[in-house]
């Protein structure tokens, strides 16, 4: 008899985004990324020594190699650069050998125990009987609960049958019900007996007395600190760990991020970028099998990586992605990642470069993240430009707003929705409304989004009418949108004769990416300092 094993970290509200410290947040984010690691290592403990698995020889063949290299690094021996070599022609080897395994693999079932994994959550399948099965589960269990990372987090654990092939979807979609029916039980927040006063961060937990900081002069929960020391570890490590690029170091905090005075108004101002995979979930419930949907997690994973890698290689090397002085101080890269794993990522970057890296991911996303035949997968982002210390709270919130209400308005196209936060102050609870107010007199609502098809020309147009040679009057934009606003057209069509004959094309080019009517002034007005700074 076989079995599924499904555990996924829950309430995520309280273990991500309780707090607005950026250590904290980025901890509990990864903290959940690396739950589903620690699960399988678990299971692998538990389960009866294996055959000669060649696709797992290979695995754990390449893990070898690539910790070799990384001893290698910190060693430097006479013949490093040799041995340098040497591994290196190897990890390429083991990897070709491994995708050849997968490509041959007839297999409807996985090679080997892990079916998916998530940002927070993993399926495994379990080649044992009930018994064993019980006791892989209760040792999943006891493992979160006694990690000291993890006893901070709520989890769900559950087994179902493996009834066969055909009964996959059933199967699978039982054992997902079967946790949520465990999470509704249980508790929504993990909170140790109190034992001092409030936790300064989170406001909720009871702080420990041996966590209060003298130099901070405010109370930590044991919750908080935990997260927060990892979330400061894995500022660093993360990057190396998922695209092994070495020797890169990233800002300390948002202030260092987004701080370049010659700059002139962006000086301070960051990008948060929220992105989100489009119907990924029907993708998986549609897989037939425990392989299919391995394929598809996967390739989602492995794309994701590459994405990364090539971001990281064009960056790493360019000035306006660089904070630090040359006195001694090293140079470190303006690039935040607050969450990865599953179908979403946040990054945060300086407001100079959000657009460039959102036209680049959906560029690369485009030959990386496909499945099945080379279809590239879509992706929806909320992108907001604000100061480094708005509350980030705030701005996920209102990123994640910003997909999954307007970008995935159609899921078959990479759309972007966002909103300069200078604009959003006085917005209130209802975005729809706000946003609708905004186009009023200019287009639709749809009208307000961005295509990433798109993000290029818009790009060119802006930078056009930025040039000396065109002196386009930008404070014509006010008057011209004050009166579309006012549905006075004869107004603003004199306000448009009076603009440079050599703004034209631009104009009309823009014109066309946002729908046609007059809703690419709206867009000039808010993207004219982020598109081309």
């Amino acid at each position: 008899m076989s079995y599924y094993l499904r555990v996924e970290g829950v309430n995520l509200g309280n273990f991500i985004m309780d707090t607005n410290d950026l250590s904290t947040i980025r901890g509990g984010g990864l903290l959940l990324l690396d739950s589903v690691n620690l699960v399988e290592e678990s299971i692998r403990k538990m389960l009866p020594s294996p055959g000669k698995d060649p696709l797992r020889a290979a695995r754990e063949r390449l893990e070898d190699v690539k910790r070799r290299l990384e001893e290698l690094k910190k060693e430097r021996p006479p013949d490093y650069k040799q041995q340098k070599n040497t591994l290196k022609r190897e990890k390429k080897r083991l990897q070709g050998v491994i995708r050849r395994l997968h490509r041959l693999h007839p297999s409807p079932h996985p090679p080997g125990l892990v079916i998916t994994k998530g940002a927070s959550w993993g399926l495994f399948s379990l080649d044992v009987d009930r018994d064993t099965a019980l006791q892989i589960k209760a040792k999943v269990i006891n493992t979160l609960a006694e990690d000291k990372n993890y006893r901070h987090a709520t989890f769900v654990v559950d087994l179902h049958p493996d009834n066969g092939e055909k009964n996959y979807q059933r199967d699978r979609d039982s054992l997902q019900t079967i946790n949520r029916w465990q999470q509704m039980q249980g508790p929504s927040l993990a909170i140790p007996a109190p034992e001092h006063e409030v936790c300064d961060f989170d406001k909720v937990r009871p702080a420990a007395s041996e966590d209060f900081s003298p130099k901070e002069g405010r109370h930590i929960s044991a919750s908080v600190r935990c997260r927060r020391e990892y979330g400061r570890r894995q500022r660093q490590d993360f990057y190396h760990r998922v695209t092994q690029l070495a020797d890169l170091a990233f800002t300390r905090d948002l202030g260092e991020l987004g701080r370049d005075p010659s700059r002139g108004i962006l000086d301070g101002k960051i990008a948060y970028i929220y992105i989100d995979g489009n119907n990924f979930g029907a993708w998986q419930r549609g897989a037939r099998n425990p392989g299919e949907q391995c394929a598809f997690d996967q390739a989602v994973r492995m794309g994701r990586e590459k994405v990364l890698t090539a971001i990281l290689k064009r960056i790493q090397d360019d000035p306006a992605w660089q904070y630090g002085e040359t006195q001694g101080e090293k140079i470190r890269l303006r690039l935040e990642t607050l969450l990865w794993g599953g179908d979403e990522i946040i990054w945060v970057v300086p407001a100079w470069q959000g657009w460039w890296l959102v036209q680049t991911f959906y560029e690369l996303a485009r030959a990386s993240i496909c499945y099945p035949g080379d279809t590239p997968l879509r992706h929806a982002t909320g992108l907001v430009f604000c100061h480094h210390n708005a509350p980030i709270r705030r701005i996920d919130d209102l990123a994640r707003r910003l997909a999954e209400n307007f970008a995935k308005m159609d899921r078959n196209r990479n759309l972007i929705a966002y909103q300069v936060l200078e604009t959003f102050d006085h917005a209130g609870t209802n975005l729809r409304g706000y946003r609708q107010s905004r186009i009023q007199g200019l287009g639709d609502i749809d009208h307000l989004l961005v295509d990433a098809d798109d993000m290029e020309d818009i790009e060119s147009c802006i930078r056009e009418l930025q040039t000396p040679e065109i002196d386009f009057p930008r404070r014509k934009i006010h008057q011209i949108l004050y009166a579309w606003r006012n549905n006075d057209e004869r107004l603003a069509r004199e306000y448009e004769e009076k603009l440079p004959e050599a703004a034209q094309k631009s104009l009309s080019a823009l014109q066309a990416c946002f729908g046609g009517r007059q809703a690419h002034w709206l867009h000039l007005m808010d993207l004219w300092d982020y598109v081309s700074p």
